[in-house]
């Protein structure tokens, strides 16, 4: 895993190394770059200090630091670490073997970052460390579903009362298919958006002057800066937009983007048309709604109807559809946090989307989607020898 995840990143670097710099550079500070892009692409923050190097930066932004996660070596630690997690659950004394298996990834992670810091950047090794095992000790255990070991394969479902179990399930089911669902949507917006502004994207290639193999350096970054971009998108789609940097804002009632770095991908950004209203925002809400008109029905999977005459069923309705929302709300929290921070000095001191701005618009999305999406398919006229049964009881 580390070993992959620094190459993902050193690849590209020696090829630049060769073409750009013309072996200017030492082969260590070449590693050093590779651990530094490996360790932000984990949201390790990275703390620079140009003073007294000859730069084009001013002497009062010569100190810095970068928190912008590149969401792709993440996205790359917690694959390998699925497959990890499938291997080991297949092993004789899975838990010694897991155990052992984080305490070498843990050794491994901080001899990398231990090695990545240089004159001019430096690395938190203790921070950086447990940021990057957060991804691959969630993929581990997605992989390895260590509760499988218990004779109760859910051993926390005792602390959830009987009567709601159902409740709670199906609303973590709706809030998990229902951010798959905005991801995908997200994904085709992202696509169609780079393919239009493919004009101006090449312009940008042609304004860095990288030739072939610093393009090909860039893209390879760019790559690994696409999940974060896809989150940009999401929260584009909800409402709230992203920045690219203070006094910017892109959202689909509002556009102020002004003047960006020579990033082709930015080039997507179609600054003419970007403001579409209030349409864009019902999108989200309809893929909610669908989501839990198909799976709502396991509130009511042991009776088989949705009980009319009564509360209790409405009551149940309305827990789900505030469940859900809190659960949404909380893991687009997380994906939002470590989709913003700081990408450099000046106005780029913040980049991304605003975490609470983003959960609270998702969750008021996901709350009105769930009660409509599960009215639609719940509450309907009670099967005739069920309102039969009922008839009689009330005389």
């Amino acid at each position: 895993m580390v070993g992959i995840g620094i190459g993902i990143a050193l690849v590209p670097l020696l090829v630049g190394w060769a073409s750009v710099n013309h072996f200017q550079a030492t082969p260590l500070d070449i590693w050093q770059l590779a651990v530094q892009v490996w360790a932000l692409g984990h949201g390790v923050p990275l703390h620079v200090n140009l003073t007294g190097i000859d730069s084009i930066v001013p002497a009062e932004m010569a100190v810095f630091d970068i928190t912008l996660s590149l969401l792709g070596c993440a996205l790359i630690t917690a694959l390998l670490a699925v497959r990890a997690g499938r291997r080991i659950a297949d092993t004789e004394d899975s838990p010694v073997v897991g155990g052992m298996l984080v305490a070498f990834v843990a050794v491994l992670v901080g001899l990398a970052l231990w090695t990545g810091q240089s004159a001019t950047v430096n690395v938190h090794v203790t921070v950086g460390t447990i940021k990057i095992l957060i991804p691959f000790i969630i993929g581990l255990l997605y992989g390895w579903k260590p509760w499988r070991l218990f004779e109760d394969r859910n051993p926390v479902r005792d602390l959830i009362p009987e009567d709601w179990r159902d409740v709670i399930v199906t609303a973590g089911r709706i809030a998990i298919a229902a951010i798959l669902g905005l991801i995908v949507v997200a994904a085709l917006v992202l696509t169609f958006c780079i393919v239009t502004g493919f004009a101006s994207e090449i312009a940008l290639y042609e304004a860095i002057h990288g030739e072939f193999l610093g393009g090909l350096v860039i893209t390879a970054a760019q790559l690994l800066a696409l999940p974060t971009v896809l989150v940009w998108t999401m929260a584009w789609l909800i409402g709230p937009g992203f920045s690219l940097g203070l006094g910017t804002l892109v959202t689909p009632f509002s556009a102020t983007v002004g003047a960006f770095p020579a990033i082709p991908l930015l080039g997507a950004i179609p600054t003419n048309s970007v403001v579409v209203g209030w349409p864009i925002v019902i999108v989200p809400a309809l893929i909610v709604a669908l989501v839990a008109a198909r799976l709502s029905w396991g509130i009511v999977e042991k009776a088989g109807y949705f009980d009319t005459t009564g509360a209790t069923d409405y009551i149940r309705l309305g827990v789900l559809g505030l469940v859900t929302a809190i659960i949404s709300a909380v893991v687009i929290f997380v994906v939002g946090a470590f989709a913003s921070g700081s990408a450099g000095p000046g106005r780029f001191v913040f980049v991304g989307v605003d975490p609470s701005d983003l959960a609270f618009a998702w969750f008021g999305i996901v709350l009105f989607g769930t009660l409509a999406g599960s009215a639609a398919r719940l509450i309907r006229p009670l099967p005739r020898e069920v309102a039969h049964s009922v008839h009689i009881r009330t005389r």
